[in-house]
């Protein structure tokens, strides 16, 4: 592969090497842990996709529909032979000691990250299929949502104090989706329920309630045919609640079965959108 920006390809052809036209398009990556991403600790993945050579993914053919994709992963190699001012790279093999494949084998597989450094998309890592070199095809699940966040209109919320709270834990929910942090997604969405709730239970009873006894009374609502919440709602901000119980109390993740993963808080948000639109606040 050319350096300095040039980014033509070549392969090994006969007794030297023959440039590939059109090239094709790779993607700059780097690997991240499925314990970095639960950790929010995203600094050196972050750094490796700035590297002069970082990782390259070439999109292939897959069966697997949307939202997947399958690509294979090359890493640089500098003891290769390459064409002047360039650099060679070699696909991944699943014999060698990548941590992707050591961490796929273990059953934690990570994570690729593509993007710019203040606006990266992570891919989970499905699974890897080997071809008769042991070149790896893999396929991939974005992490994020299919169509995006919605834009919701909070003027519905009468009350200032209530609509600027909403209107603040809706963009904390949005910085936590772009960042990948799951815990501080549990955290806005949990924040921004209470917010919902106390501005549209027919009667929300004092500002010191908890989420927890929020949904008592919305239940008792629901059931009596007068609230501005749907059961899918109600359903929906019971499992932000759980989850919320999960970050504020540590020990209970053990009960939970482990910390939260980031395709789990990723369903926060669409329970949120949920949320919000029963309460017509999106569209």
């Amino acid at each position: 592969m050319g350096a300095q920006g040039s980014f033509m390809i070549w392969i090994p052809y006969g007794n030297g090497f023959k440039q590939l036209a059109p090239a094709p398009r790779f993607f700059k990556a780097a690997y991240a842990s499925r314990f970095e991403v639960q950790a929010n600790q995203l600094q050196r993945p972050h750094n490796d996709l700035r590297r002069e050579y970082p990782l390259l993914l070439l999109d292939v053919p897959h069966v697997a529909g949307a939202p997947f994709r399958a690509v294979r992963v090359f890493s640089s190699d500098t003891t290769q032979p390459a064409p002047q001012n360039s650099i060679a790279y070699m696909a991944t093999t699943s014999r060698a000691p990548y941590h992707w494949i050591g961490d796929l084998t273990n059953g934690q597989p990570g994570y690729f990250m593509t993007g710019l450094p203040n606006a990266t998309e992570l891919w989970e890592i499905v699974r890897c299929e080997p071809d008769p070199a042991d070149r790896c095809t893999f396929l991939l699940s974005p992490l994020r949502l299919p169509h995006g966040l919605p834009r919701p209109d909070f003027a519905k919320i009468t009350e200032p104090i209530l609509r600027g709270e909403a209107e603040q834990h809706w963009n904390e929910l949005e910085n936590a989706l772009i960042t990948h942090s799951s815990y501080q997604l549990v955290n806005a969405a949990s924040a921004l329920s209470e917010a919902l709730l106390r501005s549209f239970l027919e009667a929300p009873r004092g500002h010191g309630r908890s989420l927890s006894q929020m949904l008592e009374t919305l239940k008792d609502e629901l059931e009596a045919g007068k609230s501005n919440f749907s059961y899918l709602s109600y359903h929906a901000m019971h499992k932000i609640r759980i989850l919320h119980q999960s970050v504020q109390h540590p020990s209970r993740v053990v009960v939970n079965g482990g910390p939260i993963r980031p395709g789990l808080g990723l369903t926060l948000a669409e329970d949120m959108i949920v949320v919000l639109s029963a309460l017509g606040l999106v569209q």
